[in-house]
């Protein structure tokens, strides 16, 4: 807190982020841009300019981490958003680091050799085959939900897109509680299923 900012103010601000993150969850559209802002700005500052075509997912995975955290009381003040919504980021980030140096250690070795020196396999996936990738498995999980029934489809959003809890899954959707839960495993069920057919 800055030292001429009194509690209220503090409070205040914490309100503000709170209903930032309502209004995202609503559809409005500046308030998703403040809390995407808040992610890449992160990003931009570690200089991640290499995973530039990480940063939607990157954003999101984010968003709706800091959403289920939000909702479960975990971020009572604007120190606790801010320091939760870096260090998701930032574990996010490192992640596709990870992922990257996966993908150059599974090359095969014997084509790298070959190339010689001058043709060493590049370090990290060249960025259309992991935006190509991340496209793709997108579209494998859009199809996949669709395949759902409304009532799993609207658990399974509610749930693991929105973060709520099943309380309040059941309240925003008006399906009752037993139902909910059921209609989420058969859900996930349905999910795994169609995504390990594709």
């Amino acid at each position: 807190m800055v030292p001429s900012q009194t509690k209220d103010q503090a409070a205040e601000v914490m309100a503000d982020w709170g209903e930032i993150v309502e209004c995202a969850l609503e559809g409005d559209r500046v308030a998703y841009a403040k809390l995407t802002r808040l992610v890449t700005g992160h990003l931009a500052r570690w200089h991640a300019f290499d995973f530039r075509a990480d940063w939607e997912d990157i954003v999101q995975e984010v968003l709706v981490s800091t959403v289920a955290a939000y909702n479960e009381g975990r971020l009572a003040s604007t120190g606790a958003f801010r320091a939760y919504v870096r260090q998701a980021t930032r574990f996010k980030f490192i992640d596709r680091i990870r992922a990257a140096q996966k993908w150059a250690s599974d090359r095969d070795p014997e084509e790298t050799r070959d190339r010689g020196e001058a043709g060493a396999a590049p370090m990290w996936p060249p960025r259309d085959s992991v935006q190509g990738a991340a496209l793709e498995m997108r579209g494998s999980v859009r199809q996949a939900i669709e395949r759902l029934t409304e009532r799993e489809r609207l658990a399974v959003l509610e749930v693991y897109l929105r973060g709520r809890t099943y309380d309040e899954a059941a309240d925003a959707t008006g399906i009752a509680l037993g139902t909910l839960k059921r209609a989420l495993r058969t859900g996930l069920a349905r999910l795994k299923e169609v995504l390990d057919e594709g």
